[in-house]
């Protein structure tokens, strides 16, 4: 299993888990399958916006991530907000979305290592992505969510 930038290809597989998503944990404002094909167009037109990123296994997608690009000036550099992170419910409980969160915090391997710290909002209900979140450091109350990055070892020198 392993994550990886998203291709053309995964538009369709990309668009069918969001829509699952957000009839699984339903935001404020409806998503429809043109303004995610819109989205991942805009990514893919402009990566200094952000870049979607898939879950692989056997070479079936069976997750997705929105990785979006926010500067802080309270932070003092770029911020990798986790816009949307799904994974199909078959494929579960298998440490893909705790994968993505540590690659993401120790790595520079999904997202360029000048990030400051890794954001993300979890509905309030949301009590399962919750706990993976503290797992995995995230500190934060009522929705927003935020991890500083490690430095890396040539950055800490």
């Amino acid at each position: 299993m392993a994550w990886r930038p998203a291709e053309p290809s995964d538009d369709d597989a990309i668009a069918r888990m969001c829509l699952a998503l957000n009839a699984e944990d339903p935001g404020d404002t409806p998503v429809a399958g043109e303004q995610v094909h819109r989205t991942l167009e805009v990514l893919r037109g402009e990566p200094a916006r952000g870049k979607t990123v898939v879950a692989e296994i056997d070479g079936q997608a069976v997750g997705y991530a929105l990785l979006i690009s926010f500067w802080s000036n309270e932070l003092g550099g770029e911020v990798c907000i986790v816009d949307e992170l799904y994974i199909v419910p078959a494929f579960r409980r298998r440490g893909l979305a705790g994968q993505l969160l540590d690659s993401l915090r120790d790595s520079a391997e999904l997202w360029p290592a000048t990030a400051v710290a890794i954001g993300l909002e979890v509905s309030p209900g949301n009590t399962t992505a919750r706990r993976l979140f503290i797992r995995h450091g995230f500190v934060g109350a009522n929705t927003a969510m935020h991890l500083r990055r490690r430095p890396h070892v040539e950055e800490a020198t």
